[in-house]
């Protein structure tokens, strides 16, 4: 789970990296996109039963992430107010071993409008894997009402301009704006239509499943949360599930991404 979000949710671009740049290379990318990702849907569900997050108050939340039993990283997410009702979102995963250089950020500025919260403005995507680099900007142009995307490292990678109807955020909005909707949400099945960093995709929960599991060394009541992907309509056979402790404030206690690279965990810490 080195972080999902695939900073989620630029997932779309994993299995053509994976094409272009080969296998190990692709491997790497995977760990670190899933951990983000992961990250991104535990921001997503940590909601109080009765109170929806506080958009005035900064938080952080820190991870760490395992590939069966191996540990591939940490990764962290930061919401921050800033001015003028704005917001800054930041996904971080990293490597501290030797075998990989791992230290990429995604992050999302917007504001909150009435109607509308987590109204994306820009998304950036910077990576630093061993010697790969990359910087790409997302814009959402409200006056415009397109969606723009630039990579600053190479400019013949392009995308289309895209419509944009403003039901449609970039990756780390959208799991906030949905997270807002508290506990009500957890138990209803819902789709979100998300744009990842070149191409827009569908997410799509299930309502949330009452079981008793073993987590680490220890039994537990959870709420289980089944989250699946679409792109152009499809259903990608990678999944992920999020696993809330039966508690007083919905505590993510696990959160597992299946893969065709196999099954990675996050932990939340304490």
């Amino acid at each position: 789970m080195a972080c999902f979000c695939f900073a989620v949710f630029y997932y779309g671009e994993v299995w053509q990296e994976v094409r272009d740049f080969g296998r190990m290379r692709g491997m790497n990318r995977m760990i670190r996109l899933v951990g983000v990702l992961l990250a991104s849907m535990a921001g997503l569900l940590l909601a109080l039963p009765a109170v929806a997050m506080d958009l005035n108050t900064r938080e952080e939340l820190f991870y760490g992430v395992y590939w069966g039993p191996l540990s591939v990283g940490h990764a962290r997410l930061t919401y921050t107010p800033t001015e003028k009702r704005g917001y800054r979102l930041d996904s971080e995963v990293w490597d501290e071993s030797s075998l990989l250089e791992l230290n990429d950020r995604w992050s999302a500025v917007g504001r909150h409008i009435s109607g509308t919260e987590f109204l994306p403005m820009r998304y950036e995507a910077i990576q630093r894997e061993n010697d790969y680099r990359a910087d790409k900007l997302v814009v959402f142009d409200s006056k415009a009402k397109q969606i723009r995307y630039t990579n600053r490292l190479d400019k013949n990678d392009t995308a289309p301009v895209l419509a944009w109807n403003r039901k449609m955020r970039d990756s780390l909005s959208a799991v906030y704006a949905w997270r807002r909707q508290g506990v009500e949400g957890l138990q209803r099945g819902e789709v979100l239509e998300v744009m990842g960093v070149k191409r827009p995709f569908t997410l799509v929960k299930k309502p949330a499943k009452r079981e008793k599991v073993r987590v680490g060394n220890r039994d537990m009541e959870v709420w289980s949360v089944e989250i699946a992907m679409l792109v152009d309509g499809k259903e990608y056979p990678e999944s992920w599930l999020v696993r809330l402790r039966d508690d007083a404030v919905l505590t993510p206690v696990q959160i597992v991404a299946r893969t065709r690279f196999g099954t990675f965990r996050a932990n939340l810490k304490q």
